[in-house]
């Protein structure tokens, strides 16, 4: 049977224990950092993305977004899981394409429920890897060795970098990174 996979995106050390002892019997993980995002979901081909909203160089939101906005991606489903408890925060997860958020800290078996809502983890329903999860993050190191960032990340880094006044043009910039990165005539 094919495992599900989950891509969990926190710096929380705790986080990650919590995600392997509750998810790691059930699904295949791997713990990637906001910068190898795109390509970790292009390699490991992720059936639950797990994030933090508070994370270092992008939010949580930016990276939402980044999914939300390329076909390939924004099937996705993805689960907020945060400190950051605000009702403003929640809602603009839920806005920006997130289908669950959840508050840190909770005991073990929420979060293995909020995970599984998005999973069928015993149902073996999952698509044919392209690679093994020891593959994925040997192609991801390599890709993150060699200093490459893929176009949407630059793009999002650029307007925290430049402040507001960059923010009109983000939008544009992404859609056409989108374009640019993945023609219409890819699978």
């Amino acid at each position: 049977m094919i495992r599900p996979r989950v891509c969990v995106m926190d710096p929380d050390e705790h986080t990650r224990q919590l995600a392997g002892k509750t998810l790691g019997k059930h699904c295949d993980l791997l713990f990637t950092s906001p910068r190898a995002l795109i390509d970790a979901l292009e390699i490991f081909e992720p059936d639950l993305l797990i994030t933090e909203v508070d994370l270092p160089e992008l939010s949580g939101f930016d990276l939402i977004s980044i999914v939300q906005s390329d076909e390939h991606f924004r099937r996705i489903p993805i689960m907020v899981y945060s400190a950051v408890a605000d009702l403003d925060s929640q809602k603009l997860a839920y806005r920006l394409g997130a289908m669950h958020f959840q508050v840190k800290p909770c005991r073990p078996s929420q979060f293995f429920k909020a995970a599984a809502l998005f999973m069928r983890l015993a149902s073996g329903e999952h698509p044919v890897r392209s690679h093994t999860v020891e593959e994925a993050e040997r192609l991801i190191a390599e890709r993150a060795r060699a200093g490459e960032i893929h176009p949407l990340l630059s793009h999002v880094l650029a307007v925290r970098h430049h402040g507001e006044e960059a923010a009109g043009h983000f939008e544009r910039a992404v859609r056409a990174s989108v374009a640019r990165s993945h023609p219409k005539s890819r699978k």
